[in-house]
């Protein structure tokens, strides 16, 4: 047994119905006060618009005009927060912010902190282009801190140890901004590396 759909025509009727209703067109203020004046100059002199009638149209014409100046003030204000947000991050260009990331650019500074006693930290850089590793090693009672000098861009690891048992090591990445842009998402912020991370994720401005 074939079964054929069957459309109902008043279900037609009424999508027809409701597309017609949906073409709906929104006056601005200039248009509202030309019909005004067009419907002043039509009207019959016998048989004049009431004052009252007149006044309710005036009504309705001043709630829009304050309608689009509110719209207006607060796409002026929007674009100025912005605009003071970005001159605001501008003068984070050349120095260092702390953020959460495991990646390094040249003039950026790894602080390395051991959760407790240790004999040793080890640093261990990854070249972002060829994948060649160098390590660095800190003894106790060295300065725990690095500077990255190199050309290339690198990601990094730390671990530490004190004999023989892994110890944890709190990180401190303090990367150079290189420039401010933005998005539809807010202030960004560019490393020398090209990465682009939000100016939310900076933890410290430390110099």
């Amino acid at each position: 047994m074939s079964v054929q759909p069957v459309t109902s025509p008043t279900s037609q009727q009424s999508t027809s119905t409701t597309q017609t209703k949906a073409a709906t067109t929104i006056l601005g203020p200039d248009a509202f006060l030309k019909i005004l004046i067009a419907d002043l100059q039509n009207q019959n002199p016998l048989d004049p618009q009431k004052p009252e009638d007149f006044m309710a149209q005036l009504s309705q014409l001043t709630e829009v005009q304050q309608l689009t100046n509110i719209s207006s003030s607060i796409s002026a204000l929007a674009q100025n927060s912005q605009q003071g947000g970005i001159a605001q991050w501008l003068s984070t260009v050349g120095k260092k912010v702390d953020v959460q990331d495991n990646a390094l650019s040249a003039g950026d500074q790894v602080t390395m902190q051991p959760q407790g006693n240790y004999d040793q930290v080890i640093l261990t850089l990854k070249d972002s282009n060829t994948g060649n590793l160098q390590q660095v090693t800190f003894k106790n009672g060295d300065p725990l801190k690095y500077t990255y000098q190199g050309a290339g861009n690198v990601t990094f690891g730390v671990s530490a140890t004190y004999n023989g048992a892994s110890v944890s090591v709190g990180i401190e990445n303090s990367r150079v901004v290189k420039g401010i842009q933005t998005s539809d998402s807010g202030v960004q912020i560019v490393f020398g590396d090209g990465k682009i991370m939000p100016v939310t994720s900076i933890t410290t401005i430390t110099e």
